[in-house]
């Protein structure tokens, strides 16, 4: 008796784990739905006033359901206003120009970024019925890329700090590692301003903000205090501005972006 109820739950196991199998490969593809890298929506907004203020972007992703948030607009330039959106990759984004208030420029605009990164460009009409809208291939045509690294120490001590860039991927002469001093101020903090030519083709510049005899750098989200400047952040003639905060790992695209008060009463609290 004993030796058939063995045979009878060893038949129950092996079935278990057949079914188990199966339903394991058909849970498989879903591991393929991951996602993962960016998907990057350049927007460009004409208004024929030339006044954006009070004008943001609405934005979610439309593949995938997501939740809609506010964009700001961080430049402009002969085209309007730019923003650019980043996201987790998709096939899609969903856009809308509004104010706060939800006064509408345009009705939803579904942006198809099911081939790659986008550049769009959206005149007002007055009517959001009939903006027009036209989407390119985000590209970089840059010839010349014109950097502005702003830093900002609680210290205000800013003695052998300096910028230690290069072309990302690029082996182009002058594209390799060079140190750029701070030698400039404004509001913010210390400037240091640097260019780099023959940039057709190139998407992103590294940097690193350091001492200059490598005893000291600002860390960042990437290895070693590397951080990345994303030329889809450039306006049409390559101009672009990133700022640095202290102890603050990531780096902002406009000083409206950057907290310093918590910082600032973190930085007293530990003195």
């Amino acid at each position: 008796m004993k030796l058939v109820k063995k045979k009878v739950l060893a038949a129950f196991l092996a079935f278990a784990m057949i079914i188990t199998f199966f339903v394991i490969k058909k849970q498989a593809p879903k591991a393929e739905t991951v996602q993962s890298g960016t998907t990057t929506v350049k927007v460009h907004y004409l208004r024929s006033d030339n006044n954006y203020e009070g004008w943001n972007l609405w934005v979610w992703d439309k593949a995938n359901n997501g939740d809609g948030s506010v964009w700001e607009f961080i430049g402009q330039d002969e085209d309007g206003a730019f923003a650019v959106i980043e996201m987790p990759t998709t096939e899609a984004v969903g856009v809308i120009v509004r104010t706060n208030d939800w006064e509408k420029d345009t009705n939803d605009v579904i942006v198809d970024t099911s081939k790659g990164d986008v550049d769009i460009y959206i005149t007002s009409t007055g009517n959001p019925d009939t903006a027009k809208i036209e989407e390119k291939p985000l590209e970089f045509n840059y010839e010349k890329v014109n950097v502005k690294v702003h830093y900002y120490r609680f210290d205000e001590d800013y003695t052998n700090w300096d910028v230690w860039s290069w072309v990302d991927g690029s082996s182009k002469e002058g594209h390799g590692g060079a140190n750029y001093e701070f030698t400039d101020s404004d509001d913010y903090g210390k400037v240091a301003t640097f260019s780099y030519a023959d940039m057709a083709g190139m998407s992103k510049i590294g940097f690193i903000v350091r001492k200059n005899d490598w005893s000291d750098r600002e860390q960042s989200t990437l290895n070693d205090g590397n951080r990345t400047i994303n030329l889809a952040y450039a306006d049409k003639n390559g101009n672009v501005d990133v700022y640095v905060l202290q102890k603050e790992p990531k780096t902002f695209y406009a000083e409206n972006q950057v907290d310093r008060s918590r910082k600032v009463l973190t930085a007293r609290m530990d003195s």
